[in-house]
């Protein structure tokens, strides 16, 4: 066993101990020296193999979860065992996961908004480039018309209309459905106008929900540009519309958007009218 000089690191502290009296270059060793030395190798060893010790926890570095969205993070994540964590540190994981997940969604706008850019130097050659980018994305990842349509107008918006938002995606302080948010909310403004209620946002929208967000956007559009919301009701009422569908249970759904608030409680009014009239005596 003289030889036995190179094990794994995994032997811990059977290692140390053996280096402990193995290394002592000004020290001259007889043959008896070295031979009560492996009989100690092997007795270590065979210690080790009788009761070895319990494998060390996985190790989440504090502070994890405010880490930049890059791939040193999604390396690290991706050699941790979930079920070895504390339960605080399976929160702080999920904070961490998520800022990576905020970081791809972005890469996935980027992606899109150049597929969509390379089909616009088309122009002069295609009759129309947008609908040529939505069946090539169609086509690439098995959306429908309306998921694809949505997507390539949403990495449009927050690469084009507000980069503030898609800068705050890409490095995972945000989101994706709070980035929708803010892009839906401000739809209706003028760039300029959109641009400077994010400014005024600031970090709020990283601590709110998707609710809180949409009533502070809403008190910054009225700051911003008063007229705004009047705008906004009024193009909503003309694209009003009423959907019906039928539910798996055979029951009949309806769903009316973009009412005028005053006729929608009429249309409520009478609608429960009519219900309690033809309510029976088991109701």
């Amino acid at each position: 066993m003289s030889g036995l000089w190179f094990l794994s690191v995994g032997f811990g502290s059977v290692i140390e101990q053996m280096f402990a009296t193995r290394i002592r270059p000004e020290t001259a060793f007889s043959a008896a020296d070295l031979a009560r030395e492996d009989e100690r190798i092997d007795r270590l060893i065979a210690e080790y193999e009788q009761s070895p010790p319990e494998p060390e926890a996985p190790f989440l570095p504090e502070g994890v979860e405010s880490w930049p969205a890059d791939p040193i993070l999604a390396i690290l994540l991706s050699r941790i065992d979930l079920s070895g964590l504390s339960g605080r540190d399976r929160v702080r994981f999920l904070q961490a996961q998520e800022r990576l997940n905020a970081a791809g969604n972005a890469a996935t706008m980027a992606a899109l908004h150049s597929v969509s850019d390379a089909y616009d130097q088309l122009a002069e050659d295609i009759e129309d480039p947008a609908a040529g980018a939505s069946m090539e994305t169609r086509a690439a990842l098995g959306w429908t018309r309306r998921t694809a349509d949505a997507n390539l107008a949403l990495a449009h918006d927050l690469i084009e209309r507000l980069p503030a938002v898609f800068d705050l995606l890409g490095a995972g302080r945000i989101d994706l459905a709070r980035a929708k948010v803010i892009i839906g909310s401000t739809a209706h403004l003028p760039i300029a106008h959109a641009r400077a209620v994010v400014a005024a946002l600031g970090d709020d929208a990283l601590s709110m929900t998707t609710g809180q967000l949409r009533v502070r956007l809403r008190r910054l559009c009225l700051e911003v540009d008063p007229d705004s919301i009047r705008l906004e009701q009024d193009r909503a009422v003309s694209d009003r519309r009423l959907t019906s569908w039928t539910e798996a249970d055979g029951t009949l759904s309806l769903l009316l958007t973009g009412l005028d608030p005053i006729r929608g409680q009429e249309i409520i009014d009478r609608i429960s009218q009519i219900a309690r009239h033809h309510r029976t005596a088991d109701e």
